[in-house]
């Protein structure tokens, strides 16, 4: 193998490496840097009234956002939680807080249709969004 090619592989090996990814719902990497961050008019639209749907670190879950600022998060196998949601305009992030926590803030970002919840303890987390509030699966 002449020096060139060695030198072109051990970069393109750096950069992909090097590259920020994320893993989707489906199991293909997104890279993070490509995501466009929602702003607070958007996530309102995006949210209010609907349905997130998700895996959270393993855990299949659902949440409706009722257009009141009431949440209700309800994962697989685990106890629902009621909790409230707003948005926040000067930021363009979405909070959340829980029965006995405090708020809780994430960015939302879209790469084409797909979304993914951005925070600061754990790498994107994908979701889908249901028309209206399935509080069923």
């Amino acid at each position: 193998m002449n020096h060139r090619r060695v030198l072109l592989l051990t970069i393109s090996a750096f950069i992909f490496l090097c590259t920020p990814f994320v893993a989707a719902q489906d199991g293909e990497p997104v890279d993070a840097s490509r995501l466009t961050l929602l702003s607070s008019v958007e996530i309102e639209e995006l949210l209010s009234g609907n349905t997130a749907i998700g895996d959270w670190s393993g855990t299949l879950y659902r949440q409706v956002f009722r257009s009141n600022g009431a949440t209700i998060y309800l994962p697989e196998n685990t106890r629902d939680s009621l909790g409230e949601w707003r948005v926040i305009a000067s930021t363009n992030t979405y909070e959340s807080r829980w029965e006995m926590g405090g708020w809780a803030s994430y960015s939302i970002g879209r790469l084409g249709m797909r979304y993914f919840w951005i925070g600061s303890s754990l790498p994107p987390q994908e979701f889908a969004v249901l028309a209206g509030e399935r509080l069923f699966r």
